[in-house]
């Protein structure tokens, strides 16, 4: 049965009986130079692991921020606390001595060094290595061992943490550690893949009082002040360290980033709901400023919804702006919009009955048929 009268969508956009008209927007130079944005690619996928087991990886630490964890090397400590040199330090594997320090790296990560048996060279014994003086001084044979107790180990690390998207700087620190388990239990947050690129910055409106961010160079950030924006002096917030010191944002949050550990709110995420697409089936052609979208009929539709958006993205920072939607007629399945300059338009068709409910919706269309403009775990 063909549908009769103004649906519910129709009714709230009428004024004085009539149906408001479109009005065409001026042509305007772009004030910036765009970059094309086909899919977002915020992807930072991050988990806790021992420390060991993020040697060579990138992590996040409150102090540093985002830094490369190396492995720079280790001290042992006998039961008095003295400093044991690693080359001078034994397991037994069969009947043979071997020093610790082959392998040191793997050794303190997998073998439970806090209780395994270790030897050093008791210098009252005789020397037994018949190769004389020489394996004396670079080897341990049956007879000069002594067996030893540790109290613990020191760990050196280096941290080379970001100071600028292309510049790195490092700095070593000693971790101690009195048992396996104690260093089994240090956990790190790691990441699976690192970019700096992956790091996104906040927008003003996303900068809450409170609130946790990353600040390069000076790691983990709160705001503790707030400031009325806009201002002359074009600042947004100040922002404190782990350690106190303070430190101004201004409005391009330049050096200032979500913390990794924040699931960050994609804006792109409208773009990717939609309900039965395939009966749609949307369809853009581009030629210029012109944009043509069609779309196949459903029955059941009062009228199409087309909604207009473009994406902006601007130093790191990326947001979504809705311009328009376009009502059109149950009877017509097309759409044509002149004018548009810049390439980083976005069509949504959607289908209402006449209750105002949507009974049909794609997803974004750039160009050609619909695609998804986020990642599946954002």
């Amino acid at each position: 049965m063909p549908v009769i009268g103004p649906s519910q969508r129709h009714l709230r956009r009428m004024v004085n009986g009539r149906l408001t008209d479109e009005v065409n927007e001026p042509e305007e130079q772009p004030t910036i130079k765009e970059r094309v944005v086909s899919q977002e690619e915020f992807n930072m996928k991050t988990k806790q692991v021992q420390i060991m087991d993020a040697i060579n990886h990138y992590i996040y630490t409150d102090k540093y921020g985002v830094a490369l964890l190396s492995f720079k090397g280790v001290w042992l400590k006998d039961a008095t606390g003295q400093p044991l040199n690693s080359n001078q330090v034994f397991k037994k594997e069969g009947k043979n001595f071997v020093p610790v320090n082959n392998g040191i790296q793997d050794y303190i990560a997998k073998e439970d060094w806090s209780k395994v048996k270790l030897y050093v060279r008791d210098p009252s014994k005789k020397n037994n290595n018949p190769y004389g003086y020489y394996g004396y001084n670079n080897g341990l044979v049956a007879g000069q061992e002594k067996e030893v107790e540790l109290s613990g180990i020191t760990i050196r690390i280096g941290l080379g943490y970001y100071i600028g998207q292309n510049n790195q700087t490092q700095e070593n620190e000693d971790l101690s550690f009195s048992s396996k388990k104690e260093l089994d239990s240090y956990m790190v947050l790691v990441f699976d893949s690192f970019s700096f690129s992956d790091l996104k910055r906040p927008l003003v409106s996303d900068i809450k009082d409170g609130g946790g961010y990353y600040l390069l160079s000076k790691g983990t950030v709160k705001v503790v002040q707030l400031y009325p924006y806009p201002q002359r002096k074009n600042r947004i917030c100040k922002v404190a360290d782990i350690n106190g010191s303070e430190y101004e944002i201004d409005s391009s949050c330049r050096d200032l980033f979500f913390l990794p550990t924040v699931k960050w709110n994609n804006p792109l995420k409208t773009l990717d709901e939609n309900n039965d697409e395939v009966a749609l089936s949307p369809y853009l052609i581009r030629e210029g400023k012109t944009f043509n979208v069609y779309w196949k009929p459903i029955e059941d539709a009062a009228e199409y919804i087309v909604s207009l958006y473009r994406i902006v993205e601007l130093d790191g920072r990326i947001d979504l702006y809705h311009l328009k939607d376009y009502v059109v007629d149950r009877n017509d399945n097309f759409l044509t919009v002149d004018g548009l300059i810049g390439n980083t338009f976005v069509f949504k068709v959607s289908a209402e009955n006449r209750n105002g409910e949507v009974i049909a919706k794609s997803r974004g269309i750039k160009n050609g048929i619909p695609e998804f403009f986020t990642r599946e775990d954002e």
